[in-house]
């Protein structure tokens, strides 16, 4: 019977192993995409698709630009007129359709959207980009009933909490070396941030970067200095009943997952304050961190049969 039993929970395992790496888009990718849960989720992976000044929703002078690492849309880094929803449609992307995980043909992905955030420093050495996994989901106590389809053409704006700004456009942070090390806390949305210690980023390593936006919109009548939308957390994310107020929008909630590799000159990492991002005038504080979307994509289905009827671990939602 104990080799019965044996056998039967080696051909368990093995199941187990080929439902998980069947759900993953990339090996490489396995630890961002084991996120918080998986009720009211669809997921994308995107490749780093350039680095430059431009700025589609800002668009600064070229003496106030400075420096981003973009994934998804391919013209938005490359050509700084691309910045109507309709020009990013005519672009090419480097976000997967989805088409790997078998999935049904009628929910393949056409994200043309673009994702970008200031290149980061660690001692003055510019961290490079490497893997991304992008998670929409209506969980930290959201109901996922409740959330609705965000709109074409949406511009946010997600910034550290310190910015003067109070709760609008207020970003969660979550920072692990090395890659891979975030804990399932950190991962949810859950309103805390959270940086690694002195001494965890080493040189010739790497980093995970997680950024989360806010996702109670504003009426569209309500927007920031820039032209994009305004949304703030959720009351009581992170807890049961969180919720928006009854005069804002509850769409999914974006988390944007970096991994960037830490170069082999990098030294001693002091924590927060060894870690910068670029300004116009080169690297600032930690606290300038930020991160743009501008959606380029029709997301109605999968909000409907990923979020609203909470089919996260169908083929059509990896």
């Amino acid at each position: 019977m104990k080799k019965i039993g044996a056998v039967l929970a080696s051909v368990a395992l093995a199941v187990g192993l080929l439902f998980f790496g069947s759900v993953l888009a990339h090996p490489q990718e396995e630890a961002l995409a084991q996120t918080s849960g998986g009720v009211g989720q669809f997921k994308g992976q995107c490749r780093p698709a350039g680095t430059s000044l431009n700025d589609p929703i800002v668009k600064p002078s070229t003496s106030n630009a400075h420096l981003h690492n973009f994934w998804g849309n391919m013209g938005v880094p490359s050509d700084p007129s691309v910045d109507t929803v309709n020009e990013l449609l005519a672009q090419q992307t480097s976000c997967e359709d989805g088409s790997q995980d078998g999935g049904d043909p009628a929910y393949l992905r056409k994200n043309k959207s673009s994702y970008w955030m200031p290149q980061p420093y660690i001692n003055g050495d510019a961290l490079k980009p490497h893997g991304s996994g992008f998670y929409y989901s209506s969980k930290g106590g959201l109901d996922p009933t409740k959330t609705k389809v965000p709109p074409v053409g949406l511009k946010l704006i997600a910034r550290h909490m310190s910015d003067p700004t109070s709760d609008a456009q207020a970003a969660e942070i979550d920072i692990a070396c090395p890659a891979g090390t975030l804990t399932q806390s950190q991962k949810l949305p859950n309103g805390r941030d959270s940086t690694p210690a002195p001494g965890a980023c080493k040189s010739s390593s790497n980093i995970d970067i997680a950024i989360t936006f806010p996702e109670c919109l504003e009426p569209a009548t309500h927007l920031g200095p820039n032209g994009e939308r305004i949304a703030h957390r959720a009351i009581d994310r992170g807890s049961a009943g969180a919720h928006c107020q009854a005069d804002q929008r509850q769409i999914p909630t974006l988390q944007e997952f970096f991994t960037f590799d830490i170069p082999d000159n990098v030294g001693y990492y002091a924590g927060t304050s060894s870690l910068k991002v670029a300004g116009h005038d080169g690297p600032v504080a930690y606290n300038n961190i930020h991160a743009d979307y501008f959606n380029a994509e029709d997301m109605t289905k999968l909000v409907e049969f990923c979020i609203n009827r909470k089919n996260s671990f169908s083929p059509n939602c990896k």
